[in-house]
């Protein structure tokens, strides 16, 4: 058996690929450690990051969040939080999204 895709759901009848969102982190491997997404409605997202240095991350994160609000939806609402680690997800394995409420 295979994984599966975890889909973000987002206004009207978009949605978007936890694939593609980790692709455009990895762009970003030089500013962010660690990051983790958490959508608390369909067009709120709070995004915690463990930047690899806080200055780098300042000089890069428009860029992140224009490159976000392309995946996502023009609309989105992203706030940012800085955080000195994530910590793993159920089982010891990363996780990078968390959907507060069924949408």
């Amino acid at each position: 058996v295979g994984r599966s895709v975890q889909v973000i759901r987002l206004p009207g009848e978009q949605a978007a690929s936890l694939l593609d969102i980790a692709g455009l982190f990895d762009v970003f491997w030089h500013a962010v450690r660690q990051y983790r997404i958490i959508q608390t409605s369909r067009c709120d997202f709070r995004v915690l990051v463990v930047p690899v240095s806080q200055e780098i991350f300042d000089d890069e994160r428009d860029k992140i969040e224009a490159n976000l609000r392309n995946l996502l939806h023009p609309s989105v609402q992203i706030t940012w939080e800085i955080a000195p680690y994530i910590e793993d997800g159920p089982g010891g394995k990363a996780c990078y999204f968390i959907r507060e409420s069924d949408l």
